[in-house]
């Protein structure tokens, strides 16, 4: 038996801290020393807005963008899409915008971002017919996949049902849910919408960090489990274009994941001699 329990959980709950995998969203301008300060306090990915509720693209977000690459590990956009006008001409604008100040996707960094997350919220700013709502949502998605767009989905259950009557079309999409908890962990989570697994978490609205306003997000299983993730939806992974920095951490976090599964292997034997003696 462990005599030692409570410096096993502890350990535990230490693992668990590094393992987890910390982002940010912004929705308005940051800059270079901010995203460096962000980096220095662990976070490696960031969602920035690229399209907002006015109908229009977000002038802040091309610089951003070029900003979030000095330090960021992964960079990814969210529109924030205006109900419920032509859904294939908003999605164009937002394109067209980032395309003329040199950012594409796919595309070559700082110039690039990875998905695209529709930010569905806000149920008082949609039709009140949901079937209206719905076909809006999935011309959007139909827009952004015909342009080759990797696409998932920001919502929670709150706003969602409202807004499609739990609709579950766009469950075989990514789903980055919002609940403002505090807590870092999908232990809140249930089923909705054709979702029975969330992929990431916002769990802290609006901070000041860093000279700069963001969210706080979490992913639970690490580094290589977010390649993982993305890869499983066919994103594009930037690890063979990451800075030396970079490359070196995730080299570090595969090496920890597999440190981790020998150390539990180890554990296994032990437990298993010891019930043998018993």
């Amino acid at each position: 038996f462990n005599r030692h329990p409570m410096r096993l959980i502890v350990a535990l709950g230490l693992l668990a801290t590094a393992v987890a995998f910390t982002g940010l969203d912004v929705s308005t301008s940051v800059s270079v020393s901010s995203f460096s300060c962000l980096a220095g306090e662990g976070y490696k990915f960031v969602v920035i807005r690229a399209f907002c509720e006015t109908g229009a693209p977000d002038s802040s977000a091309p610089d951003t963008i070029k900003n979030a690459w000095s330090h960021m590990d992964y960079v990814d956009v969210y529109m924030f899409p205006r109900c419920c006008s032509s859904p294939a001409s908003q999605v164009d604008s937002m394109l067209s915008y980032l395309a003329s100040h040199g950012i594409t996707s796919p595309g070559s960094k700082p110039g690039t971002y990875g998905m695209v997350w529709l930010d569905i919220e806000a149920p008082n700013a949609w039709s009140g017919d949901k079937n209206e709502n719905i076909n809006f949502i999935s011309g959007l998605i139909s827009a952004l996949q015909a342009k080759g767009q990797h696409v998932g989905v920001y919502t929670s259950a709150s706003q969602w049902d409202p807004i499609t009557g739990g609709w579950g079309g766009a469950g075989n999409l990514p789903l980055w849910y919002a609940h403002y908890d505090g807590n870092p962990s999908f232990s809140d989570f249930r089923a909705f919408g054709g979702w029975s697994h969330p992929n990431i978490k916002q769990y802290q609205g609006t901070t000041g960090l860093c000279s700069a306003g963001i969210d706080k997000n979490w992913y639970p299983d690490g580094e290589e489990s977010f390649l993982e993730f993305r890869r499983k939806f066919n994103i594009s992974s930037p690890v063979d274009a990451l800075p030396q920095r970079a490359q070196l951490t995730f080299n570090a976090t595969a090496h920890r994941a597999h440190e981790k599964h020998e150390r539990s292997e180890a554990l296994r034997r032990f437990r298993e001699g010891q019930k043998k003696k018993l």
